[in-house]
């Protein structure tokens, strides 16, 4: 009969469209009825891998990477490399030109972070690390020495090195010496590469949903660019003695605290980045020209590349709708091309529809595959 072949047609189109479907959730049953389950492949790499995470014991003097231990000494390291991007351009940009030497609160902190960072170069010959190649973690003193010396240990050994000290034992009080030896602190930016390798082994970030950790990272890149910016046009207009064309001394806020300041410095900094304008004044000498065009030039490239990164990642948060979308598509155009009645084009999307809030677009057998028996 006519319903009969509408059946099997809306049969063939859901199963050529969306493949197999159990009778029931949870079933998985042959055409007799009779449960068939496939052991899913084993991962040799992906076991190795996960019994190591699972297992967290310092072995032989070293320390495993996923240990607590590690976990929070690495949590405190990013909290203070956090601190220390945040801070350190402040400092840099608007006491420039201070002669004031003396050890504040500031100078003691920060040496008290130099000595931590210095301590964590030397855990770091004692802690393991994941082989990307074999999909497993070292823990052999000899393999973790050699593989830190030949990475990242003169980069960790600059940014940790305690300059402030140094400048008190040597007593740098000459004006010129003094503002050179101030440029060493900027080697402490180092320290942002060692945030990005901690972070891809912290237990924390597993947890997170990819969508949620790269909108995170977007954020944070453009907070750090803009933060860079307004004191990158502070610091220009003052290591040229604020000239009378200077948009610091035109906009009057020389005199100004310090929040004035980088209030003012981060409203031009998004200006630029946002394409919106120069500020509240155009630039009126060569070196602000300058400083203007690299604003805006990197800046609007940072914005571009947020919102190209924003928008990608809001079409890849709902994957599925998206495939639905898809093969519904498909089957309006099936429909309209062999001209099937009106009738059966609604019926045929009314069981698409229903077997897809059912079971979406997840192929549990191939989800079950990739992952470990135990």
């Amino acid at each position: 009969s006519f319903m009969d072949v509408a059946d099997k047609n809306q049969s063939y189109l859901i199963r050529s469209l969306f493949g197999e479907m159990p009778s029931t959730p949870g079933d998985r049953r042959g055409s007799s009825g009779s449960f068939r389950r496939r052991a899913p492949k084993k991962s040799q790499s992906f076991n190795m891998l996960f019994n190591y995470r699972d297992i967290k014991r310092n072995i032989g003097g070293t320390i495993h990477p996923f240990s607590s231990f590690r976990q929070n000494w690495d949590t405190c390291c990013m909290l203070l490399i956090a601190y220390t991007i945040v801070l350190l351009p402040v400092r840099f940009a608007f006491y420039w030109n201070s002669t004031n030497e003396t050890w504040d609160w500031y100078k003691i902190f920060d040496t008290i972070i130099d000595f931590f960072f210095c301590t964590d170069v030397v855990l770091n010959f004692f802690t393991g690390y994941i082989d990307e190649r074999l999909d497993t973690i070292i823990l052999k003193r000899d393999k973790i020495m050699k593989h830190y010396l030949k990475g990242t240990f003169l980069l960790d050994v600059l940014a940790s090195f305690p300059y402030e000290l140094v400048q008190g034992f040597f007593v740098l009080n000459l004006t010129g010496v003094l503002r050179l030896w101030r440029l060493t602190r900027l080697m402490r930016l180092l320290r942002l590469q060692r945030m990005f390798r901690y972070s891809k082994r912290m237990a924390f970030f597993e947890k997170v949903p990819m969508f949620i950790t790269r909108m995170g990272n977007m954020f944070c890149l453009v907070f750090v660019f803009a933060h860079w910016n307004a004191c990158f046009q502070y610091f220009v207009a003052e290591i040229t003695n604020f000239p009378d064309d200077s948009w610091v001394t035109i906009d009057g806020i020389i005199d100004d605290s310090i929040f004035d300041k980088y209030s003012w410095c981060l409203f031009r900094a998004f200006s630029h980045m946002l394409c919106i304008g120069y500020g509240h004044t155009t630039p009126q000498n060569i070196s602000d020209v300058w400083v203007v065009q690299i604003s805006m030039v990197s800046g609007a490239s940072i914005y571009a590349l947020f919102v190209g990164i924003i928008a990608t990642l809001m079409i890849q948060v709902d994957a599925s709708t998206a495939i639905y979308n898809q093969k519904i598509d498909t089957l309006k155009q099936y429909a309209q091309h062999r001209r099937l009645p009106n009738e059966l084009t609604k019926r045929i999307l009314s069981s698409f529809n229903l077997r897809w809030k059912k079971y979406k677009a997840f192929d549990e057998t191939d989800i079950l595959e990739g992952l470990p028996n135990s």
